[in-house]
């Protein structure tokens, strides 16, 4: 009977493991910055640490990139042209196409690496959160006031 309950349990794991969708976190910020003015960002970190990618790369900047910091976070950096004043829009996130949640073991079983009873799996861990974040830009120039964007 406990192998049967074992065995039951394990095609429910894997049955809700494999084909839940990622879930991602969505945030947006607006920061207004003058011409020029440098902007950085620490990310957010899931369990596994997974790389951020641009999905959207700003239009008007003279840098924006992804890097790490002595903590080995991952942080956006971002400085707008510096004769440019208006809007500017990136969007960064560490999700993958059609990625399938890890239970947070990587798939490798359901009881957690090495097939075992007890370590880890899906029955410990929620499925790992990823981020799309969306930073929208307001560059001001020192002669544009409030109401004057393009």
């Amino acid at each position: 009977m406990l192998v049967l309950s074992v065995a039951g349990l394990s095609v429910l794991c894997l049955t809700s493991c494999g084909r839940e969708k990622q879930p991602t976190v969505e945030k947006s910020y607006t920061i207004e910055l003058m011409s020029g003015q440098e902007y950085s960002f620490v990310l957010p970190e899931d369990k596994r640490k997974d790389p951020y990618q641009f999905t959207i790369q700003g239009s008007h900047y003279s840098t924006s990139v992804i890097t790490k910091n002595a903590s080995s976070q991952q942080v956006f950096q971002y400085i707008p042209e510096a004769s440019y004043y208006g809007m500017d829009e990136v969007v960064v996130t560490n999700a993958k196409e059609d990625e399938k949640p890890s239970c947070g073991n990587n798939g490798d079983s359901p009881f957690g690496p090495g097939g075992g009873g007890n370590g880890g799996g899906c029955f410990n861990n929620t499925p790992d959160d990823h981020y799309k974040i969306s930073f929208n830009f307001v560059i001001r120039t020192a002669s544009t006031s409030n109401t004057e964007v393009k």
